[in-house]
């Protein structure tokens, strides 16, 4: 395959440029003026090319936060993130929200919002479980975030298709797309290989988003946990299969040149390669595999691909490229309700 491209959205009229405008970017190489509830704890530092530094502690409610103009959409939040240490259940919130509420408030939780959570959780348990996972805060005073398993004493464990682990002392990207109903958390490490990637359905809500924030909202013993935040950056995303984009506009465009590129790859049986073109050697109906990208949701769209088949026996299909609104998981290679070309 030289070519695999998607030109979507060509009988729409406008709905959302392809384009993502950008809502919040902040490489942190100059402090652009964060306000902290406890600059001690959470502060830019100009080490190292700059970077903001946070010290969580659960018995005071933290805030670092920055205003943005009122966004009410869907949205793709990327971080560069590492933990430090841990002394025991703790973590730290990024999100947007619509307040940051005020400080040092007992179990002062932002008003409504959606974050991602990076923590550790295990305490006096026989589990140690470093996590990363999203959370939604409704106007409404409940909250949503995945269950982490049964990590109490004499728990069956944690359940690891929730949440995206991670190790201390490790640089890792974390990408966080929220739109309508749907949630999709993907984290790679620092030279961009996928550590994991977990899809979520969640309750929506007409959030209105007022602030960047950053802190640590719970405020139920002295835990505390250590970290850095780097590289923040915040775009539009389509909140619905509504918002689309310009009419024939593109949204993947791939010659396979720079090899795995965006792609996220499952291979249990290493049949697959990617080098200037995406291959399958020796593919047999019982295995498994494929690569896959997440875009904007989309109602119509047109693909443009080249393919050569080289050799074939039997009853053999190869399905793709296609177009999902799931593409199953890393252990169950589902793909939802799809369209797709079979030959």
């Amino acid at each position: 395959m030289k070519n695999y491209f998607l030109i979507m959205c060509l009988m729409f009229g406008f709905f959302l440029n392809s384009e993502a405008q950008t809502i919040f970017s902040d490489d942190f190489a100059i402090d652009q003026g964060w306000t902290s509830s406890h600059p001690n704890d959470i502060y830019w530092s100009g080490n190292d090319g700059g970077s903001l530094l946070w010290h969580a502690k659960r018995n005071v409610n933290q805030n670092c936060y920055m205003p943005i103009s009122q966004y009410n959409g869907g949205f793709e939040m990327s971080v560069r993130h590492k933990s430090t240490s841990y002394t025991s259940n703790s973590w730290i919130e990024v999100g947007l929200v619509s307040d940051y509420d005020g400080y040092a408030s007992i179990n002062s939780y932002p008003e409504s919002g959606v974050i991602l959570r990076i923590g550790w959780t295990g305490g006096g348990t026989p589990f140690s479980v470093n996590y990363i996972a999203p959370q939604l805060f409704y106007s409404n005073g409940t909250s949503w975030a995945p269950n982490l398993g049964d990590i109490n004493p004499g728990g069956s464990g944690p359940d690891t298709t929730t949440f995206v682990g991670y190790s201390n002392n490790t640089w890792y990207e974390t990408t966080l797309q929220y739109y309508d109903s749907t949630l999709v958390l993907t984290v790679n490490d620092d030279n961009g290989n996928l550590v994991g990637e977990r899809i979520y359905t969640v309750t929506p809500e007409a959030f209105n988003f007022n602030y960047v924030y950053i802190g640590n909202s719970d405020t139920q013993d002295p835990s505390s946990m250590q970290g850095i935040i780097d590289d923040l950056n915040i775009q539009q995303y389509p909140t619905s299969l509504q918002e689309v984009c310009y009419p024939g506009s593109t949204l993947v465009n791939d010659d396979f040149s720079s090899g795995v590129g965006n792609w996220n790859e499952y291979d249990p049986d290493s049949k697959i390669t990617i080098n200037q073109r995406v291959e399958y050697s020796d593919w047999k109906r019982y295995d498994e595999g494929f690569v896959h990208q997440t875009i904007p949701a989309i109602t119509d769209f047109e693909l443009n691909f080249d393919f050569r088949i080289t050799d074939k026996w039997g009853n053999a299909k190869s399905a793709g490229p296609c177009v999902s609104d799931f593409y199953g998981s890393l252990s169950d290679v589902g793909i939802g309700n799809y369209v797709h070309m079979a030959y």
